[in-house]
């Protein structure tokens, strides 16, 4: 595992968002650790929007398949507003990267994160009971037995 000691910019860290709760509750998290540090530090935004979710293919699988990347790019950044108005409000430095997305979230979070190469990533965590996990796996955990870099677990 590679060891990550920031540049004389600063520290990078990458805080995966979806516009829940839970992740702002990440965001919350590192802002304060940019705060606490000083102003050469910055945030990451990171949006991973895939081009169709469990919900829309349920209702329509086909109908998902017409919808351009523009426009699911369009409908993340409506979700990341709250987060960016947040950072703005702290005067933190961040910038926002919305990927969208046809393989799996999380696969496409790491390699996210992996190119990015942030001193630090925070992740929100959902609680999910035994058997929500067991059929739908964690991100957080697998955040935290696969990034390349250390993770924080915002609860």
């Amino acid at each position: 595992m590679a060891q990550h000691e920031g540049t004389a910019a600063g520290l990078t860290i990458c805080v995966a968002v979806d516009g829940s709760e839970n992740s702002f509750r990440a965001l919350e998290k590192g802002i304060n650790l940019v705060s606490s540090r000083g102003r050469h530090d910055r945030l990451v935004l990171l949006m991973i929007q895939p081009r169709s979710t469990l919900l829309e293919a349920l209702v329509d699988p086909f109908d998902m398949l017409h919808i351009p990347d523009r426009q699911l790019r369009l409908f993340a950044k409506k979700k990341l507003t709250e987060s960016e108005l947040r950072c703005k409000e702290e005067k933190v430095r961040f910038e926002t990267k919305i990927v969208v997305t046809d393989v799996s979230e999380r696969e496409e979070l790491l390699g996210q994160i992996e190119a990015l190469s942030p001193d630090l990533v925070v992740v929100g965590r959902r609680g999910l009971g035994a058997l929500a996990k067991l059929v739908m796996g964690s991100t957080s955990e697998f955040c935290l037995q696969n990034c390349p870099c250390p993770v924080y677990v915002a609860a």
